[in-house]
Protein backbone atom coordinates (compact mmCIF):
# COMPACT_ATOMS: atom_id res chain seq x y z
CA UNK A 1 0.00 0.00 0.00
CA UNK A 2 2.70 2.44 0.25
CA UNK A 3 4.27 2.01 -2.76
CA UNK A 4 0.73 3.15 -4.30
CA UNK A 5 0.29 5.94 -1.87
CA UNK A 6 3.84 7.42 -3.00
CA UNK A 7 2.37 6.89 -6.48
CA UNK A 8 -0.60 9.07 -6.24
CA UNK A 9 0.87 12.04 -4.64
CA UNK A 10 3.24 11.88 -7.40
CA UNK A 11 0.21 11.55 -9.81
CA UNK A 12 -1.49 14.75 -7.80
CA UNK A 13 2.09 17.02 -7.56
CA UNK A 14 2.31 16.65 -11.42
CA UNK A 15 -1.52 17.45 -12.16
CA UNK A 16 -1.27 21.02 -11.42
CA UNK A 17 1.83 22.08 -13.15
CA UNK A 18 -0.11 20.44 -16.68
CA UNK A 19 -3.34 22.22 -16.35
CA UNK A 20 -1.37 25.48 -15.14
CA UNK A 21 0.34 24.86 -18.36
CA UNK A 22 -2.51 24.48 -20.79
CA UNK A 23 -4.31 27.71 -18.95
CA UNK A 24 -1.49 29.97 -20.13
CA UNK A 25 -3.12 31.76 -23.13
CA UNK A 26 -1.46 30.55 -26.70
CA UNK A 27 -0.27 34.17 -27.79
CA UNK A 28 1.43 35.07 -24.98
CA UNK A 29 4.91 35.08 -25.23
CA UNK A 30 7.67 36.55 -23.65
CA UNK A 31 8.67 40.11 -24.75
CA UNK A 32 12.36 39.24 -24.82
CA UNK A 33 11.53 36.27 -27.93
CA UNK A 34 10.22 39.40 -30.10
CA UNK A 35 12.96 41.55 -30.09
CA UNK A 36 15.39 38.65 -32.24
CA UNK A 37 13.69 37.59 -34.51
CA UNK A 38 12.83 41.00 -35.66
CA UNK A 39 16.41 42.06 -35.67
CA UNK A 40 16.79 38.84 -37.80
CA UNK A 41 13.89 39.65 -40.46
CA UNK A 42 15.80 43.13 -40.59
CA UNK A 43 19.28 41.42 -41.40
CA UNK A 44 17.68 39.69 -44.06
CA UNK A 45 15.95 41.92 -45.66
CA UNK A 46 18.74 44.62 -45.55
CA UNK A 47 20.89 42.11 -47.19
CA UNK A 48 18.61 41.08 -49.85
CA UNK A 49 18.00 44.60 -50.77
CA UNK A 50 21.72 44.84 -51.41
CA UNK A 51 21.88 41.65 -53.56
CA UNK A 52 19.10 43.10 -55.65
CA UNK A 53 20.60 46.94 -55.63
CA UNK A 54 24.47 45.34 -57.15
CA UNK A 55 22.27 42.49 -59.92
CA UNK A 56 20.38 45.70 -61.03
CA UNK A 57 23.83 47.39 -61.05
CA UNK A 58 25.78 44.80 -62.43
CA UNK A 59 23.16 44.15 -65.03
CA UNK A 60 23.52 47.69 -66.06
CA UNK A 61 26.83 47.58 -66.23
CA UNK A 62 26.78 44.88 -68.86
CA UNK A 63 24.13 46.29 -71.36
CA UNK A 64 26.41 49.68 -71.16
CA UNK A 65 29.53 47.35 -72.13
CA UNK A 66 28.01 45.07 -74.76
CA UNK A 67 26.37 48.37 -76.35
CA UNK A 68 29.63 49.97 -76.43
CA UNK A 69 31.56 46.79 -77.94
CA UNK A 70 29.01 46.13 -80.20
CA UNK A 71 29.04 49.65 -81.51
CA UNK A 72 32.54 49.19 -81.96
CA UNK A 73 33.50 46.02 -83.65
CA UNK A 74 31.21 43.91 -85.72
CA UNK A 75 29.42 41.57 -83.75
CA UNK A 76 26.57 40.37 -86.32
CA UNK A 77 26.90 37.04 -87.59
CA UNK A 78 25.92 37.06 -91.48
CA UNK A 79 23.81 33.89 -91.90
CA UNK A 80 22.97 34.22 -95.55
CA UNK A 81 25.07 31.93 -97.94
CA UNK A 82 26.36 33.95 -100.15
CA UNK A 83 27.85 36.51 -97.05
CA UNK A 84 25.60 38.86 -98.59
CA UNK A 85 26.35 41.28 -95.51
CA UNK A 86 29.81 40.86 -95.45
CA UNK A 87 32.55 42.91 -96.78
CA UNK A 88 36.22 41.15 -97.89
CA UNK A 89 39.09 40.90 -95.75
CA UNK A 90 41.10 43.35 -97.79
CA UNK A 91 38.33 46.27 -97.04
CA UNK A 92 38.46 45.41 -93.50
CA UNK A 93 42.53 45.78 -93.53
CA UNK A 94 42.14 48.83 -95.99
CA UNK A 95 39.81 50.44 -93.54
CA UNK A 96 41.68 49.35 -90.43
CA UNK A 97 45.11 51.11 -91.61
CA UNK A 98 43.32 54.22 -91.82
CA UNK A 99 45.48 57.29 -90.93
CA UNK A 100 42.65 60.23 -92.22
CA UNK A 101 39.16 60.56 -91.59
CA UNK A 102 36.84 59.69 -93.61
CA UNK A 103 33.12 61.10 -94.28
CA UNK A 104 30.25 59.38 -95.69
CA UNK A 105 27.13 61.26 -95.88
CA UNK A 106 24.09 59.70 -97.20
CA UNK A 107 21.62 61.96 -98.83
CA UNK A 108 18.47 59.91 -97.75
CA UNK A 109 17.13 59.37 -94.35
CA UNK A 110 18.60 55.64 -92.41
CA UNK A 111 14.27 54.44 -92.87
CA UNK A 112 14.56 55.27 -96.95
CA UNK A 113 16.94 52.08 -96.98
CA UNK A 114 15.37 49.74 -93.61
CA UNK A 115 12.26 49.76 -94.82
CA UNK A 116 12.59 47.67 -98.27
CA UNK A 117 14.15 44.08 -97.46
CA UNK A 118 17.05 44.28 -99.63
CA UNK A 119 18.16 48.34 -99.60
CA UNK A 120 19.11 47.55 -96.13
CA UNK A 121 21.46 45.94 -97.46
CA UNK A 122 23.32 49.81 -97.93
CA UNK A 123 23.40 50.95 -94.42
CA UNK A 124 24.33 47.19 -93.00
CA UNK A 125 27.35 47.86 -95.60
CA UNK A 126 28.35 51.02 -94.30
CA UNK A 127 28.35 50.32 -90.76
CA UNK A 128 30.43 47.19 -91.23
CA UNK A 129 33.20 50.44 -92.80
CA UNK A 130 32.66 52.85 -89.79
CA UNK A 131 32.83 49.27 -86.98
CA UNK A 132 36.35 48.22 -88.43
CA UNK A 133 38.04 51.68 -89.41
CA UNK A 134 38.82 52.37 -85.53
CA UNK A 135 37.09 55.66 -85.49
CA UNK A 136 38.22 57.02 -88.38
CA UNK A 137 35.28 56.78 -90.63
CA UNK A 138 31.64 58.31 -89.60
CA UNK A 139 28.22 57.57 -91.11
CA UNK A 140 25.37 60.36 -91.42
CA UNK A 141 22.19 60.50 -93.07
CA UNK A 142 20.94 63.39 -93.87
CA UNK A 143 17.16 64.74 -95.98
CA UNK A 144 18.24 66.64 -98.76
CA UNK A 145 15.36 68.96 -97.95
CA UNK A 146 15.69 69.44 -94.49
CA UNK A 147 19.57 69.68 -94.84
CA UNK A 148 20.47 71.71 -98.07
CA UNK A 149 23.46 73.00 -96.33
CA UNK A 150 24.82 69.67 -97.06
CA UNK A 151 25.11 69.50 -100.40
CA UNK A 152 26.27 73.87 -100.29
CA UNK A 153 29.65 72.36 -98.96
CA UNK A 154 30.65 69.91 -100.99
CA UNK A 155 29.24 71.30 -104.48
CA UNK A 156 32.80 73.13 -104.65
CA UNK A 157 34.41 70.02 -104.90
CA UNK A 158 31.72 68.57 -107.35
CA UNK A 159 30.40 69.68 -110.64
CA UNK A 160 27.39 67.15 -110.68
CA UNK A 161 24.16 67.47 -109.63
CA UNK A 162 23.23 65.68 -105.82
CA UNK A 163 20.16 63.53 -106.06
CA UNK A 164 18.50 61.74 -103.10
CA UNK A 165 20.12 58.35 -102.08
CA UNK A 166 23.54 59.76 -103.57
CA UNK A 167 26.52 58.81 -101.10
CA UNK A 168 29.27 61.75 -100.73
CA UNK A 169 32.95 59.86 -99.71
CA UNK A 170 34.94 62.91 -98.54
CA UNK A 171 38.33 63.02 -96.73
CA UNK A 172 39.17 66.89 -96.57
CA UNK A 173 38.82 68.89 -99.93
CA UNK A 174 38.92 65.43 -101.69
CA UNK A 175 35.23 64.36 -102.12
CA UNK A 176 33.54 61.41 -104.43
CA UNK A 177 29.84 60.74 -104.95
CA UNK A 178 28.36 57.43 -105.71
CA UNK A 179 24.72 57.68 -106.90
CA UNK A 180 22.40 54.94 -106.76
CA UNK A 181 23.88 53.00 -109.25
CA UNK A 182 27.01 52.62 -108.30
CA UNK A 183 25.92 50.79 -105.18
CA UNK A 184 23.10 48.64 -106.82
CA UNK A 185 23.07 47.76 -110.12
CA UNK A 186 20.00 47.47 -111.76
CA UNK A 187 19.39 45.16 -115.09
CA UNK A 188 16.31 43.93 -117.02
CA UNK A 189 16.00 40.76 -119.32
CA UNK A 190 12.79 40.15 -121.88
CA UNK A 191 11.25 37.28 -120.45
CA UNK A 192 9.28 36.09 -123.75
CA UNK A 193 6.62 34.58 -121.97
CA UNK A 194 4.92 37.29 -120.62
CA UNK A 195 6.81 39.69 -123.29
CA UNK A 196 7.54 41.92 -120.23
CA UNK A 197 10.78 42.70 -118.46
CA UNK A 198 12.36 40.86 -115.63
CA UNK A 199 14.42 43.57 -113.05
CA UNK A 200 16.98 42.21 -111.19
CA UNK A 201 19.52 43.67 -108.60
CA UNK A 202 22.70 42.97 -107.84
CA UNK A 203 24.81 44.88 -105.01
CA UNK A 204 28.22 46.38 -106.45
CA UNK A 205 28.15 48.70 -103.35
CA UNK A 206 31.54 47.06 -101.61
CA UNK A 207 33.44 48.05 -104.56
CA UNK A 208 32.45 51.28 -105.17
CA UNK A 209 32.89 52.45 -101.24
CA UNK A 210 36.45 50.58 -101.00
CA UNK A 211 36.98 52.46 -104.49
CA UNK A 212 35.60 56.09 -103.27
CA UNK A 213 37.54 55.83 -99.81
CA UNK A 214 41.17 54.81 -101.38
CA UNK A 215 40.48 57.95 -103.89
CA UNK A 216 39.84 60.57 -100.80
CA UNK A 217 42.39 59.20 -98.91
CA UNK A 218 45.66 58.44 -100.98
CA UNK A 219 48.20 61.06 -101.37
CA UNK A 220 49.30 60.48 -104.33
CA UNK A 221 45.90 58.73 -106.54
CA UNK A 222 47.06 57.10 -109.94
CA UNK A 223 45.06 58.98 -112.82
CA UNK A 224 43.49 56.49 -115.58
CA UNK A 225 42.08 56.97 -119.07
CA UNK A 226 39.63 55.16 -120.92
CA UNK A 227 40.81 56.07 -124.75
CA UNK A 228 38.06 55.03 -126.83
CA UNK A 229 38.09 58.02 -129.75
CA UNK A 230 40.72 59.46 -131.84
CA UNK A 231 39.43 63.12 -132.68
CA UNK A 232 35.70 62.36 -133.81
CA UNK A 233 36.57 58.60 -135.15
CA UNK A 234 36.34 55.74 -133.01
CA UNK A 235 40.43 54.62 -132.29
CA UNK A 236 39.66 51.08 -133.70
CA UNK A 237 38.81 52.99 -136.99
CA UNK A 238 40.32 51.83 -140.74
CA UNK A 239 42.04 55.10 -140.99
CA UNK A 240 43.37 55.08 -137.76
CA UNK A 241 44.58 51.28 -138.11
CA UNK A 242 46.83 50.61 -135.44
CA UNK A 243 48.33 54.33 -135.11
CA UNK A 244 48.97 55.66 -131.18
CA UNK A 245 49.74 58.61 -132.76
CA UNK A 246 46.56 59.64 -130.66
CA UNK A 247 47.53 57.70 -127.41
CA UNK A 248 50.54 59.39 -127.60
CA UNK A 249 49.28 63.30 -127.79
CA UNK A 250 47.11 62.57 -125.13
CA UNK A 251 49.48 61.37 -122.74
CA UNK A 252 51.48 64.81 -124.12
CA UNK A 253 48.53 66.75 -122.99
CA UNK A 254 48.30 65.52 -119.97
CA UNK A 255 51.77 65.81 -119.08
CA UNK A 256 52.26 62.34 -118.31
CA UNK A 257 55.70 61.29 -118.35
CA UNK A 258 55.20 57.52 -118.07
CA UNK A 259 52.24 55.39 -117.60
CA UNK A 260 51.40 51.80 -116.73
CA UNK A 261 49.23 50.50 -119.92
CA UNK A 262 46.17 47.85 -119.72
CA UNK A 263 44.70 47.01 -122.97
CA UNK A 264 41.88 44.45 -124.25
CA UNK A 265 41.55 43.00 -127.30
CA UNK A 266 42.35 45.42 -129.71
CA UNK A 267 43.28 47.42 -126.85
CA UNK A 268 45.95 44.92 -126.22
CA UNK A 269 47.58 45.49 -129.76
CA UNK A 270 47.21 48.94 -129.69
CA UNK A 271 48.98 49.06 -126.51
CA UNK A 272 52.00 46.39 -127.44
CA UNK A 273 52.56 48.42 -130.59
CA UNK A 274 52.57 51.66 -128.51
CA UNK A 275 54.81 50.06 -126.34
CA UNK A 276 57.36 49.49 -129.17
CA UNK A 277 57.44 52.89 -130.56
CA UNK A 278 57.58 54.89 -127.63
CA UNK A 279 58.95 52.26 -124.61
CA UNK A 280 59.74 55.73 -122.96
CA UNK A 281 56.82 56.59 -121.99
CA UNK A 282 55.48 52.90 -120.69
CA UNK A 283 56.23 51.83 -117.32
CA UNK A 284 53.89 48.39 -117.23
CA UNK A 285 51.62 46.85 -119.68
CA UNK A 286 48.95 44.59 -119.39
CA UNK A 287 48.13 42.88 -122.47
CA UNK A 288 44.72 40.99 -122.23
CA UNK A 289 43.47 38.70 -125.40
CA UNK A 290 45.93 40.44 -127.84
CA UNK A 291 47.40 38.87 -130.72
CA UNK A 292 50.60 39.40 -133.01
CA UNK A 293 48.89 38.66 -135.93
CA UNK A 294 45.27 37.29 -137.84
CA UNK A 295 46.39 33.84 -137.36
CA UNK A 296 46.81 33.93 -134.20
CA UNK A 297 43.21 34.16 -133.68
CA UNK A 298 41.28 30.57 -133.59
CA UNK A 299 39.78 29.33 -137.24
CA UNK A 300 35.96 29.28 -135.05
CA UNK A 301 35.98 32.42 -134.41
CA UNK A 302 37.96 33.98 -137.78
CA UNK A 303 35.93 32.27 -140.57
CA UNK A 304 32.97 34.41 -139.43
CA UNK A 305 34.69 37.63 -139.29
CA UNK A 306 35.94 37.35 -142.19
CA UNK A 307 32.37 36.47 -144.04
CA UNK A 308 31.19 39.19 -142.10
CA UNK A 309 34.30 41.55 -143.25
CA UNK A 310 33.13 41.40 -146.73
CA UNK A 311 29.04 41.16 -146.34
CA UNK A 312 29.32 44.65 -144.42
CA UNK A 313 31.69 46.31 -147.24
CA UNK A 314 28.61 46.11 -149.73
CA UNK A 315 26.74 48.28 -147.28
CA UNK A 316 27.49 51.68 -147.13
CA UNK A 317 25.43 52.25 -143.82
CA UNK A 318 27.85 49.49 -142.22
CA UNK A 319 30.66 51.20 -142.82
CA UNK A 320 31.59 51.20 -139.00
CA UNK A 321 31.19 46.87 -138.22
CA UNK A 322 33.46 46.73 -141.88
CA UNK A 323 36.22 48.97 -140.16
CA UNK A 324 36.17 47.15 -136.58
CA UNK A 325 36.28 43.59 -139.02
CA UNK A 326 38.99 45.17 -140.93
CA UNK A 327 40.99 45.01 -137.82
CA UNK A 328 41.43 41.15 -137.06
CA UNK A 329 41.21 40.47 -140.73
CA UNK A 330 44.25 42.36 -141.74
CA UNK A 331 46.02 43.83 -138.31
CA UNK A 332 48.45 43.46 -136.43
CA UNK A 333 51.39 42.41 -138.06
CA UNK A 334 53.55 42.29 -135.03
CA UNK A 335 57.22 40.21 -135.35
CA UNK A 336 57.26 38.03 -132.17
CA UNK A 337 61.63 38.44 -132.11
CA UNK A 338 61.18 42.35 -131.87
CA UNK A 339 59.26 42.19 -128.48
CA UNK A 340 62.46 40.87 -127.13
CA UNK A 341 63.82 44.25 -127.60
CA UNK A 342 61.43 45.70 -125.38
CA UNK A 343 62.57 46.08 -121.53
CA UNK A 344 59.36 46.37 -119.57
CA UNK A 345 57.32 43.92 -116.95
CA UNK A 346 54.50 42.75 -118.47
CA UNK A 347 51.80 40.74 -117.51
CA UNK A 348 49.84 38.61 -120.60
CA UNK A 349 46.50 37.39 -119.45
CA UNK A 350 44.21 34.99 -121.71
CA UNK A 351 40.42 33.73 -120.94
CA UNK A 352 39.85 29.58 -120.24
CA UNK A 353 37.78 30.07 -123.62
CA UNK A 354 39.88 32.80 -125.21
CA UNK A 355 39.38 33.75 -129.26
CA UNK A 356 43.35 33.53 -129.64
CA UNK A 357 45.27 30.40 -129.73
CA UNK A 358 47.30 29.54 -126.64
CA UNK A 359 49.82 28.57 -128.78
CA UNK A 360 50.28 32.36 -130.36
CA UNK A 361 49.36 33.91 -126.67
CA UNK A 362 52.65 31.97 -125.43
CA UNK A 363 54.35 34.30 -128.74
CA UNK A 364 53.79 37.12 -126.38
CA UNK A 365 57.01 36.76 -124.32
CA UNK A 366 58.15 40.04 -123.48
Amino acid sequence: MSNEKKDLEKQQDTKPAKESKQDAPKDAKPEQAKKPKNRKKLKYGALATGITAVFIAAVVLVNVVVSVVMDRYPLKVDLTSSKLYEISQDSIDYVKNLSKDVKILVLAEESYFTTNNYMKIVPETLDKYRQNSNGHISVEYYNMVNHPEITSEYKQYYSGEFQEGDVIVACGDRVKVLDFGDIIKTEQTPDYTTYTYKTSYTFVGEQSLTSAIMSVTDANPKKVAFVQTAGTNSIYADTNKYSVAALHDLLDKLSIKCANILGFSDGANIALTFAMKYPEYVNKLVLNGGNLFPQGVKLSVQIPIIIGYHLTKLFPKAKHNHELLSLMVNEPNIDPKVLHSLNIPTLVIAGKHDMIKEKHTRLINI
